[in-house]
């Protein structure tokens, strides 16, 4: 069985994709600039505030870190959300994309709009990282850039969002460029004999060729 590259390509940049998002959900979007470390606080997660990227304990939970700012914390609680729902839908479309190298050609579209709709929500994740790093919102809620850089979760979800996004191109490359496919069939199909079986060709040239021996020896006789 011939695989296709772009397929083969396909699954294991998800893959990869996956991976990284599976990754980035429990660490630090956030990393604590050194004046404001504690001995039990150094990184900032989707979760709250631990003491390190993978520690599993929160020392302060979502809800009560951005206590105080409301509009925040309701957007980290969607971000919470959307992460998991990108776990899902990433590992889905690699599953999918394994399973494409060996049938089922229509699962292209299924990929497709996996990834779009992953792309989508990634990108609502990241985005609240960085609209809280970003912007000031009080006296209380201060853009996070003052005590925090952003942290390896951070950039793990922006690289799989690039991937994410050369995926879709990868899946859509055929259907927007098919000329060439389609002109290598025609070829194909236009150097093959048209309306004859090889055996018929072959019966064709013994026939002439015992015909022209039976016309010599009468000639001969």
């Amino acid at each position: 069985m011939e695989w296709n590259p772009a397929l083969i390509s396909y699954a294991i940049i998800q893959l990869i994709a996956f991976l990284f998002v599976l990754l980035a959900t429990p660490i630090d979007m956030y990393r604590f600039r050194k004046e404001y470390i504690t001995p039990n606080t150094t990184v900032t997660t989707l979760w709250g505030v631990k003491m390190g990227p993978f520690n599993t304990t929160n020392v302060i939970p979502t809800y009560i870190l951005w206590r105080r700012c409301p509009a925040r914390l309701n957007r980290f609680l969607l971000a919470q959300a959307f992460a998991v729902i990108s776990i899902l839908i990433y590992g889905a479309a690699t599953a999918l994309g394994f399973i494409k190298l060996y049938c089922c050609d229509w699962l292209r579209m299924v990929c497709v709009v996996l990834n779009s709709v992953g792309a989508v929500t990634v990108c609502i994740v990241w985005g609240v990282i960085a609209v809280t790093y970003h912007t000031y919102e009080g006296a209380e809620c201060r853009q996070e850039s003052v005590f925090s850089t952003y942290g390896a979760g951070f950039v793990l979800l922006l690289l799989a969002w690039l991937l994410d996004l050369l995926n879709i191109v990868i899946l859509l490359l055929p259907l927007i460029f098919p000329e060439k496919h389609v002109e290598k069939n025609r070829k194909v199909a236009c150097n093959e004999p048209q309306g004859i079986h090889p055996r018929d060709m072959f019966n064709d040239s013994w026939r002439e060729a015992w015909q022209e021996q039976l016309y010599r020896q009468w000639r001969g006789g």
